[in-house]
This record gives structure tokens, C-alpha cells and sequence, in this order.
């Protein structure tokens, strides 16, 4: 994904979720809660859904424990689930972090014939939605996730299946009265903290992660090939914040 540019101008919407379709469950990101997966299943299959869940769905990494299995096999599943003719959507079972760094691996060939299906998601998950808008033309649903508290709330799933059951009963937010009280567009400033200041304020792995992997996404988009993501590195820093943090509170609860 790190050479794709968007060409996509208009977006295409996925047909509705009927009684009996079968539904993909994955993740692209961090671990599920997997004791709330069952509950939503459930909500699911009360709906007439089949959910068919993929191994990311519950899997948990050893070497990065903030993400389900590796980059290649959140991607796998993605793509898996995409090109099964058999499954009219998916909805995948959390965010958290590590939709990027999937994308980074994604393979993306033969999807561009794939009629667009219905995915579900956001937070992290908005990486995945957006490639699938830019790359795919695909309109896609910003929407509770199947291990999350809010999707088996009456008002939150309510809401998600008149979405998926009835798209048509759904177009453009538009707010006539609404003002512009400043004018001009937002960009992010993206700040790397300095070692010193993550391990005081007990930065977490995969936010170590994540300005190792933006560092060398926008050292490869820039043409240098001189930084790649540390994530030894990353993995030793961890280990010395916890070794640090008790002495630390030690220092300030005196």
C-alpha cells in the first residue's frame, strides 16, 4: 500500500444483508475481547446471519501481543473473506492498532472484479475502510464491531442493522444551517516523542510500534530506504519502561 495513491472519485455501496447471508468474522488489528465475541454471534444469528469466524477473529500474537497473529495473517483473512463469493459481508470484532501495518502486506490483486460487500467497522479499523474506498470504490459501514460493548446495545445494533438490512433508507448527512467558523483545510502534525519522555509517561508497545512504522512509511514515501521499523528496539524499550515505572512512582508518590 505504501505506493498507492488514491483513484478513487466515486463509491460504490455494497448490496443489503439478508436472512441467511454469511458474514466474515475477522480483525485487522489488536486481539478481540473474545469473551464478548459469543455474545454477538449470538446477536447475529438472531438476526438470521450465519457468522463464519476466521482465525484472526480470536488469535492472539506471541511476539506482539497488541495484535491478532501477524501482519500476514490479518491480511490473509481480509483478503480471504473478500474473494469468498459465499460471504456477503463482513464485520470485523475490534480495533485497537495494527490495521496498517496490515495494509502494508495486503495483497490487493484480482479484488478489483470482487463486487463490493458490506464491511463494518472503526476506530483503528478506519485504515482498512479507507483503503477499500480508495483502492476498491467500495462504500463501506462506520459501525459498532462484533466484541465491543456497544454491539449488543438495542440502540447501537438497532441502528447497525436498518443500515446493512435497508441501505437505501440511508444517503448524504446534510446540514443547512450549519457554519463555517474557521475556513481552510486540516492537516496532522505527526510528533515522535523523545525516549526520555515515552518512558516517563509509560508509552505502550504497540504506540512504540506505531512511530517505528510511521517513521519508515514516510522514509520509504520520501525515497530513503535508511530507517526501518525497529520493533527489537521497540520490544527492549518496553522492557525497560516496566522495569523503570515502579521506581518512578516510587519517586512521585514522595
Amino acid at each position: 500500500m505504501t505506493d498507492h495513491q488514491p483513484r478513487r472519485t466515486t463509491l460504490r455501496r455494497p448490496p443489503r444483508l439478508r436472512r441467511g447471508d454469511r458474514v466474515a468474522l475477522l480483525t485487522p488489528s489488536s486481539p478481540s475481547n473474545v469473551e464478548r465475541i459469543d455474545e454477538g454471534v449470538d446477536v447475529l444469528r438472531f438476526c438470521g446471519l450465519e457468522p463464519v469466524e476466521y482465525p484472526s477473529a480470536r488469535a492472539r500474537a506471541t511476539a506482539h501481543p497488541f495484535l491478532a497473529g501477524t501482519d500476514e495473517e490479518r491480511a490473509k483473512d481480509v483478503r480471504a473473506a473478500l474473494l469468498d463469493d459465499s460471504i456477503a459481508g463482513v464485520l470485523t470484532v475490534g480495533g485497537g492498532y495494527g490495521s496498517q501495518r496490515m495494509l502494508e502486506v495486503m495483497d490487493w490483486t484480482g479484488l478489483d472484479a470482487v463486487e463490493p460487500k458490506v464491511v463494518v467497522g472503526y476506530s483503528d479499523v478506519t485504515g482498512l475502510l479507507e483503503a477499500l474506498a480508495s483502492r476498491l470504490g467500495w462504500a463501506s459501514v462506520m459501525g459498532p464491531m462484533v466484541s465491543e460493548g456497544e454491539f449488543r446495545e438495542s440502540y447501537s445494533f438497532s441502528s447497525l442493522w436498518a443500515c446493512l438490512s435497508a441501505p437505501d433508507t440511508y444517503g448524504p448527512l446534510r446540514f443547512p444551517d450549519a457554519k463555517s467558523l474557521v475556513g481552510g483545510l486540516a492537516e496532522e502534525v505527526f510528533r515522535e516523542g523523545a525516549g526520555g519522555q515515552s518512558e516517563e509517561q509509560g508509552e505502550r508497545a504497540h504506540e512504540q510500534d506505531r512511530i517505528e512504522v510511521g517513521r519508515a512509511h514516510r522514509s520509504r514515501s520520501s525515497g530513503r530506504d535508511d530507517c526501518v521499523p525497529r520493533r527489537r528496539e521497540c520490544a527492549s524499550v518496553v522492557r525497560i519502561q516496566r522495569a523503570v515505572r515502579p521506581a518512578a512512582r516510587t519517586r512521585r508518590a514522595a
